[in-house]
């Protein structure tokens, strides 16, 4: 879900995402474009934007999932998120960074790191919100005061 915000996220094109033309370009800028379209050609920006929308349509009832996942799928700009996706790499990562990145998960390993990566997010990701809910009961509530009732 949260990977399906952040898509969200770069879709809006936020003013924080836009374009400053005061800032330098680095000299090796083709190359780390060159590297982050090698990545995502590894990594493919459809498929993790999928997901995340075959985990929201999982929160619908049945057969109001396949109608749903096709409508956003239709609404979404693939080629747009996954262009500014290769932009900001280029622009945040270094060539040796984005040389790792593709090295590593154009390997065997890497691949099958990706694969798990969904699986092993799901089943640390609830204990995650717990914990963190429950430090924000305590904190706006204290450790020995229960919560308001409503």
């Amino acid at each position: 879900m949260l990977r399906l915000f952040l898509a969200l996220l770069l879709l809006t094109a936020s003013p924080a995402l836009a374009e400053d033309a005061a800032a330098p370009v680095p000299a090796d800028m083709k190359q780390r474009i060159s590297l982050a379209t090698d990545y995502h050609d590894i990594v493919q920006i459809r498929d993790i934007i999928n997901r995340d929308i075959d985990d929201a349509a999982s929160t619908l009832i049945p057969e109001d999932r396949e109608a749903f996942m096709r409508d956003i799928q239709l609404r979404i700009d693939y080629d747009s998120v996954e262009a500014l996706s290769i932009k900001k790499m280029a622009e945040v990562f270094t060539v040796a960074e984005l040389r790792a990145m593709v090295a590593y998960y154009g390997s065997p390993e890497g691949k099958s790191v990706l694969e798990k990566m969904p699986v092993y997010i799901e089943a640390v990701s609830p204990v995650v919100r717990q914990s963190i809910d429950a430090a924000i009961m305590t904190a706006r509530y204290g450790a020995d005061e229960p919560p308001p009732s409503r």
